[in-house]
């Protein structure tokens, strides 16, 4: 049996991950960043799993963290990675 869960705005969003102890994986401004970015690039038909989303996205207090985390590569290499910079100055990163 699957069980197919449908969210349609950020908060709900944040709540699935409380639901299964990562409700701290984020910001709440990461959160929502998170959320306009899977419903812009997934669309309505995306299934969510909140586990697979805490392996796949990384968000940083700032800049020069993230850039401190990957020393070995440049910083036009690192912000491909970028998906969104919040209002708050926190980065938010596919994890790669």
């Amino acid at each position: 049996m699957k069980i197919t869960q449908y969210v349609n705005h950020s908060h709900a969003f944040q709540r699935a991950f409380i639901e299964l102890n990562r409700g701290n994986k984020f910001t709440n401004e990461g959160y929502d960043a998170l959320f306009d970015y899977i419903e812009d690039t997934y669309g309505e038909d995306y299934e969510l799993d909140v586990i697979e989303l805490c392996g796949d996205y990384v968000e940083y207090d700032c800049i020069q963290e993230y850039y401190d985390n990957y020393l070995c590569s440049s910083p036009d290499e690192c912000d491909e990675h970028i998906i969104a910079v919040t209002q708050s100055g926190t980065i938010l990163t596919r994890a790669w």
